[in-house]
This record gives structure tokens, C-alpha cells and sequence, in this order.
């Protein structure tokens, strides 16, 4: 039998598939009191979110034990894994795991997952079934017009923050003082600078990096334009007295590919 503390969850997605279709899964756990689950609704929609899975609760058999939180899309080999670190509940209202969905290759706007959460005999899991509006489906239908044709223009694709470059620029370590001010560059708050420093400090000497450099940058890539992310997180380095990094992973001539 499965006995501990009792812990909810509230999953939302984006109203509409993202031109990139790599649409975020927003999943939030906190403890089920007042109207904490009422005020994170109430944040995502107003950033244009949908609640895809209402409040479920689940059992927490050890506070201080990693739970692992799994995603799995329909038609991938793999699921998405992550780790709840459980103790962090007890200091902050909710905490978030992100995953991001990949859809680039399908036709379909329609996800179809399987969410498990994971922690020794404690188990739970939830179907999630949402349908994103189509961005272009309500735009005007275009009347054709004979026109000149114009020369070609080679347009310019922007690349993206990938895991990889995450994954390098965490392995490195940032001096508290200036992860500070990098945390405050990237739009996050002092509260958030707290737990990304803790999370840097149990995980210093991993051969994954500094956990709370990669939850900081990973959080803030998933919200940015790819366009943006970029440009923002050389801006981010410069502020932060970081030329290193910008050097190495963010020279304004590999913006775009060729």
C-alpha cells in the first residue's frame, strides 16, 4: 500500500501549435491547499495556455527522494524523462517541469500522451488528449492576383538554442555574483535565483553540470522565440560580465544558417 503525502498536478499546453510545432507541456505539482491550483490556472491562460489536465493528486511517498516524471507521445521510441526534486515543494507554491513535444515531422495537430509519475511502489499515470488550434486555419482566404514576380530573396533562418549548447554552457561554472545578474538578464526572479544556486551547489562535480544552470537556461529557451533566444542570451552573457561564453557559443556571425 501506498502511503505518504498527497500531491497535485495541473498540465497545460498552448492554445494553438506553435509555428516551430514543437509545442511545451507545462506540468506544475504543489500540495493541494487553498487556492493555489486556482492561481496557476489562472497564469497560464492569461499567457494564452489550456489546462489539459485538471487538478489530480497523486501520493508522495518521501519527501527529500527524487520522483521521476515521465512523457509519452504517441509514436515516439522514447519517453521524455524528468526529476522532480521533491523537497524543493516544501520551500516554493509549485514547482514546474517542462517538456517539449516535437511535431515537426507530423501533420497532425492533435497530442496524444501518457504522463507517469514515479517514486518506489508509488505510481500514477494520466492520459492527456488535446487538439491545438491551427494559427492559420482562421486567417483570411487570399484572393490570387496576377502580380510581377519579384527577384528571389534568400531568407534567413535563425538557429536556436539547442540542448547541446545548453548542455556545454552548464558544464561551465559561474561565479555566484554573476549568475546572479544572469539569472535577473533571463527574466527570472530572486526566489528562482535561490533554487537555481542550490540546484548548481548538490550538483557540483556531476559529469551533467550544474543542474540549476541547465533548468535556468532550459526554462527560459522554452519560452523564447527562436529568433529571440539567440540575440537575448548574448545580451544575458554581456550584462552578466560573461565574454567567455559569448564567445564561444554565441558569435553574432552564426545566428543564422547559410
Amino acid at each position: 500500500m501506498c502511503e505518504g503525502k498527497r500531491v497535485a498536478l495541473l498540465a497545460f499546453l498552448p492554445r494553438c501549435m506553435p509555428e516551430n510545432r514543437r509545442p511545451i507541456l507545462h506540468v506544475n505539482f504543489y500540495y493541494p491547499f487553498g487556492e493555489i491550483g486556482k492561481r496557476i490556472r489562472e497564469e497560464w491562460e492569461e499567457k494564452d495556455n489550456v489546462c489539459v489536465k485538471d487538478e489530480t493528486t497523486f501520493i508522495l511517498k518521501h519527501i527529500g527522494q527524487d520522483m521521476e516524471v515521465t512523457c509519452d507521445k504517441k509514436g515516439n521510441p522514447e519517453p521524455l524523462v524528468s526529476m522532480l526534486e521533491t523537497q524543493i515543494l516544501d520551500c516554493v507554491p509549485y514547482e514546474l517541469i517542462d517538456f517539449e513535444l516535437d511535431y515537426t515531422c507530423e501533420y497532425t495537430n492533435e497530442v496524444n500522451i501518457k504522463l507517469r509519475v514515479y517514486q518506489e511502489e508509488c505510481r500514477s499515470e494520466m492520459d492527456i488528449k488535446q487538439k491545438l488550434i491551427d494559427p492559420q486555419a482562421d486567417e483570411p482566404e487570399e484572393v490570387e492576383m496576377e502580380v510581377e514576380p519579384e527577384p528571389s530573396i534568400h531568407l534567413r533562418v535563425p538557429k536556436r538554442v539547442t540542448d547541446q549548447m545548453i548542455g556545454a554552457i552548464s558544464s561551465r561554472k559561474i561565479h555566484a555574483d554573476r549568475f546572479s545578474v544572469l539569472v535577473n538578464a533571463l527574466g527570472f526572479s530572486t526566489k528562482d535565483f535561490g533554487r537555481f544556486v542550490s540546484d548548481n551547489i548538490s550538483s557540483a562535480g556531476s559529469r551533467k553540470g550544474y543542474a540549476g544552470t541547465k533548468k535556468l537556461l532550459t526554462r527560459w529557451r522554452n519560452r523564447t522565440d527562436e529568433a529571440d533566444q539567440r540575440p537575448e542570451l548574448r545580451e544575458a552573457f554581456k550584462r552578466s560580465n560573461l565574454p567567455d561564453l559569448t564567445k564561444r557559443y554565441l558569435q553574432v556571425k552564426d545566428d543564422f544558417y547559410d
